[in-house]
């Protein structure tokens, strides 16, 4: 399994973050963002969390599974530590074979039928100093999300393969 940092970036520079501009970040994160940090691994069920082609079923909420992951070429594999098969990646992965279990695309040349190449997106996110003063932060990520959970609007006119739900009541808290 791989565990995929957010690449953050400020300015037409792609500057990294300042300590403040990290904090900031991290206080906003929440709907509509791609996320901070994503775990992956080959053969995962997974969802979009982006509108690509909503005419082709590309869609947030599309569900698949990732057939195949391909690392930055910046990566250096043999620097990461490795425990219990988890590998923390210092970049986000520079592609991600994506299988749709519904597709209305026609296949891409070159690819077997219902894959689909996914980069990762750099999406714009606004930050508020103390001051007033605002800034915007690009987030370079995948737009996936693990699909083993998600909530029942996430469900809402999908079609499932067998699944576990749970409509107990939430326990008590003391």
């Amino acid at each position: 399994m791989f565990i995929s940092p957010a690449e953050d970036s400020v300015g037409i520079n792609n500057n990294e973050l300042s300590l403040e501009q990290k904090l900031l970040v991290a206080a906003s994160e929440g709907k509509d963002r791609l996320e901070g940090s994503l775990k992956i691994t080959e053969g995962m069920d997974v969802i979009l969390t982006w509108n690509f082609v909503v005419s082709a079923n590309l869609a947030n909420g599309t569900q698949g599974t990732v057939e195949k992951i391909y690392l930055d070429p910046c990566e250096n594999l043999t620097s990461l530590p490795a425990m219990d098969n988890i590998v923390h990646l210092q970049y986000p992965p520079a592609l991600v074979l994506f299988r749709l279990d519904n597709t209305l695309l026609k296949n891409l040349k070159g690819l077997t039928s219902g894959i689909i190449p996914l980069e990762p997106l750099k999406k714009g996110m606004q930050i508020t100093y103390r001051n007033g003063r605002r800034c915007t932060v690009y987030r370079k990520q995948l737009s996936l999300m693990p699909a083993y959970a998600f909530t029942d609007y996430k469900a809402q006119g999908q079609t499932l393969k067998p699944v576990i739900v749970d409509i107990g009541n939430p326990p008590l808290v003391a």
